[in-house]
């Protein structure tokens, strides 16, 4: 098997390397993809969530507690020092890694991982001594006690990090400079060095072994000294009791300590793909689960979410008699004021959107048939365009109908079902269109940065698999958040000052406590929103460096004339959807989230096909010949 040329060839200082990852097949890599990056939100979320939670309410602010939230922030920097750069592996197939990137991600990676491992430790501890000596607890764990314990977790972990960084830089590298891994971690490094690893070999034994195997013995010495204190409760119920608050522990610590001693401890007799699998348990998988099986199966968290974030059910308490059957009345219907309730502007709303959204789906739909029939347009990004277009008229046929009806009619009632569904059919279609401008920009950046890789960059199964992707993503985030607004309850007001079933608005006249589906909403979109806008800028940031590299001025205006449109685009459509869905509720004047969102709702569909392609020389080279077939027909 012949290496890429990127590989170096023997006595030749490594500059870069090649982070193999787990598959190298194309559309295993884009599963891949999609599912790391539902681990990563979901791992982002939970740990969001319990550290906003322990800080909010007063109850959690306890020992045990203290350590869960500096446990939550180690998994967050623990998940995003490798799974970020793979997610950025998978979408752009540059899998290489500067020699100072790949110590930087190794560095925090180590400080991470060393960091969590004596923080378990510190847990165990913690369960000892709540329940071995209950009398004794805040003064064996009072807040000095606690900072200080803390704050010896993370000074080990940085030290361990930087001994292994430390040396690790001292060593040669001038042989194959292929990783074979998803990140840079210290075993697969020692493999690649062209000189004598005996010394980093040792300080993983010694240093690193140090830190696993003396949290291990802690937690071990302290589980010893648990079970033994539980077995002299008389009753069964009691000792199941007690010993419940530490099976969650001792499941993660089995993952974490038993994977990462196979990893590093013995470092000679372990395959390689076993070692990749064995991190993913412990540097993904186990920070996805921290939150649920230390917290979110832990019924003084469970209620402290319920406190701060989940509906309070406190109407009977305020309300009695018909004033309380009234409150309590389940709406059945909305009222969409939409824009305007003067009858002389509705007529001329009507006139303008009936206008509008005609332009609109003519626009789209002209896209879609020329890139169909002419075989000049059959590339990879007019695929992606011609796909944009019928999102489009997804996107604005979810609003526009109903609003011109309401607007012709003057019945603007809808039902709760129906506004559901029009808000998931919203959501679902904007959320794949912001999907489908980072796959856009994507493409441009293979066309720019690898025209020579373009084909296989952007293959038929490799546009299929985006394709599928980013449908998905925007299904799944309108079902989460339909599922969180819907459950609240709607006893109120039913006037919905908007044109259509919004978040915001729909959530302003709930009657219960909507903290939880802000947060959600925050959080799903938001990572939506920040994911792809930092793909974007990512894919500019590396279209700029090369556009600069180009020696003419023409040929820099040429080339990157090809992306004014599509930043053009971008920069209307996220700026005005996070400073819509990323503001909280508090800030939020409906008047002007209505005359905003017409922005990304409708304008935004009607010039999308103007600023992609009706300005494109190809495109109009295109219309032009279908219209010249069509007059030499008639003639």
């Amino acid at each position: 098997m012949e290496l890429p040329q990127q590989i170096l060839q023997n006595d030749t200082a490594v500059t870069e390397f090649i982070l193999l990852g787990l598959s190298s097949n194309p559309e295993t890599q884009l599963i891949l993809f999609g599912l790391f990056l539902l681990i990563y939100l979901v791992a982002l979320f939970g740990n969001v969530l319990i550290l906003l939670t322990i800080s909010l309410d007063s109850r959690l602010h306890s020992p045990m507690y203290f350590f869960l939230g500096n446990l939550s922030v180690v998994d967050i920097g623990y998940t995003s020092s490798t799974v970020p750069k793979m997610l950025v592996n998978y979408l752009s197939q540059d899998k290489t890694i500067s020699l100072s990137g790949c110590f930087s991600q190794m560095f925090f990676f180590v400080l991470f991982a060393g960091t969590e491992c004596l923080l378990l430790g510190v847990m165990a501890y913690d369960r000892y001594a709540a329940i071995c000596h209950p009398l004794h607890y805040s003064v064996l764990l009072s807040r000095k006690v606690c900072a200080s314990l803390a704050a010896t977790a993370w000074f080990l972990g940085l030290a361990n990090s930087g001994v292994h960084s430390g040396l690790m830089s001292l060593l040669s590298f001038c042989q194959d400079n292929v990783i074979h891994h998803f990140f840079c971690d210290v075993p697969p490094l020692l493999q690649l060095s062209c000189s004598s690893t005996q010394v980093n070999q040792i300080a993983v034994l010694m240093v690193g072994g140090s830190v696993i195997v003396g949290s291990f013995l802690c937690t071990l010495v302290s589980y010893v000294y648990i079970v033994t204190s539980i077995l002299r409760i008389r009753t069964k119920d009691g000792r199941l009791k007690a010993f419940s608050t530490c099976a969650s522990h001792l499941v993660v610590v089995n993952i974490f300590y038993g994977t990462a001693i196979i990893t590093y401890l013995l470092p000679s007799y372990t395959a390689q793909k076993k070692d990749q699998v064995l991190s993913v348990l412990y540097g993904i998988i186990a920070p996805m689960l921290n939150p649920i099986i230390y917290s979110l199966r832990n019924r003084d968290v469970q209620n402290a979410i319920r406190k701060e974030w989940v509906k309070k059910d406190t109407f009977a308490e305020r309300f009695t008699g018909e004033m309380e059957r009234k409150n309590q009345t389940i709406l059945t219907e909305f009222i969409l004021l939409g824009l305007s309730d003067d009858p002389n502007i509705q007529s001329v709303l009507f006139a303008t959107g009936l206008l509008i959204y005609m332009f609109t789906l003519a626009g789209n739909l002209a896209i879609i048939i020329l890139i169909q029939t002419d075989r000049h347009l059959q590339t990879p990004m007019y695929f992606l365009l011609s796909n944009l277009s019928f999102t489009e008229i997804c996107y604005i046929s979810s609003t526009m109908p109903k609003m011109l009806w309401d607007l012709m009619s003057g019945n603007k009632t809808i039902s709760f079902a129906g506004c559901a569904l029009q808000m998931y059919c919203f959501l679902t279609t904007a959320a794949t269109e912001g999907v489908l401008l980072l796959v856009m920009a994507y493409d441009r950046y293979a066309a720019i940065c690898h025209p020579l890789h373009y084909t296989l960059l952007m293959s038929q199964p490799v546009l299929r698999w985006l394709l599928v992707v980013s449908w998905a993503i925007g299904s799944l985030n309108a079902t989460v958040n339909i599922a969180f607004v819907f459950s609240l309850d709607f006893c109120g007001p039913n006037k919905i000052v908007h044109f259509f079933c919004d978040i915001p608005p729909v959530l302003h006249l709930s009657c219960s406590d909507t903290s939880l589906a802000e947060l959600v909403t925050f959080t799903i979109s938001g990572s939506i929103m920040i994911v792809t806008v930092s793909l974007i800028v990512l894919s500019y940031v590396l279209i700029i460096l090369s556009v600069l590299k180009i020696s003419t001025a023409q040929g820099r205006i040429k080339t990157f004339s090809t992306c004014a449109s599509h930043l053009t685009v971008v920069s209307i459509f996220y700026s005005t959807a996070i400073f819509t869905y990323m503001r909280p509720s508090s800030s939020h004047s409906m008047e002007d989230d209505r005359v905003i969102s017409v922005l990304y709702t409708i304008i935004t569909p009607l010039l999308n096909p103007l600023i992609y392609s009706l300005k494109n020389k190809e495109m109009q080279a295109a219309l032009l010949n279908i219209l010249g077939k069509k007059q030499h027909c008639q003639l």
